[in-house]
Parts: C-alpha cells; sequence; structure tokens
C-alpha cells in the first residue's frame, strides 16, 4: 500500500511495458495514464497521461544492473492528491496506471492498481 498526504506529491512508480525488448525505447505509439478511483470505480482523479519518460537502471535478483531502460515515471502531483478525501469512510483509493499500444499485434492494454491510504497534513504541539 502507498501512503501520500494530501497536497503532496505521491511515491514515482516507473513503468514499462512488459512487451519491449530490452534496449527498445518507449516511442510515440506507447501512452501511458494514471488516475485515481474508488472501490466503487468512482474516478477521484481524472487520468491523465504521462508524459515524462526517464531512464533508469533496471536490476537482476541479486541487485547487479542489467541494463538501462526508458520507463513512464508515474505520479500523483499535489494538486491531484488535494482531491482525495481521509475520511475514515473514504480512505479506499485505488491509484490507476494504465499503458496501450494499438499499433503491436496483440494491441498492448494493461492496467496496474494498488492501494492508496490518504494521510490529512497535521502540526503536532508538544
Amino acid at each position: 500500500m502507498n501512503e501520500v498526504f494530501r497536497g503532496d506529491t505521491s511515491s514515482i512508480l516507473y513503468v514499462r511495458p512488459g512487451a519491449l525488448e530490452v534496449g527498445e525505447v518507449i516511442d510515440s505509439n506507447w501512452t501511458c495514464y494514471v488516475g485515481v478511483v474508488n472501490y466503487l470505480n468512482t474516478v477521484e482523479v481524472a487520468h491523465r497521461e504521462v508524459t515524462e519518460i526517464v531512464t533508469v537502471p533496471v536490476r537482476d535478483c541479486d541487485t547487479n544492473i542489467i541494463s538501462d531502460e526508458q520507463c513512464f515515471m508515474c505520479y500523483l502531483t499535489p494538486t491531484e492528491t488535494l482531491l482525495l478525501t481521509t475520511d475514515v469512510t473514504s480512505t479506499n483509493h485505488i491509484s490507476v496506471v494504465e499503458v496501450i499500444n494499438s499499433t503491436v499485434t496483440p494491441p498492448f492494454n494493461k492496467e496496474y492498481h494498488t492501494d492508496l491510504f490518504v494521510k490529512e497534513q497535521a502540526l503536532i504541539i508538544i
């Protein structure tokens, strides 16, 4: 489960389509979206296109770097996390990342879902 404070940037997920070979670049045929729904599948943060593509090291099980690969850099902005509620009954958010490429055969369309717990920012007075 990922945690985020309202008004902060969420954790970053580096997403690479599994259909790409080692060293293959993410070209303009690949599209990535990020958004948030609740457990009733109601949209809480509208899906938006991810435009940041970065190169990150890919490691094997022994943490050795095996290659540097392009990935979509997915996260929620402070403006987006402010849209999420922190009520006890409304803390069940699901972060959704979707990657699409309709030019490959078969067409590629995969989603990754992760639970997102939203906390309210607070001051502690001592």
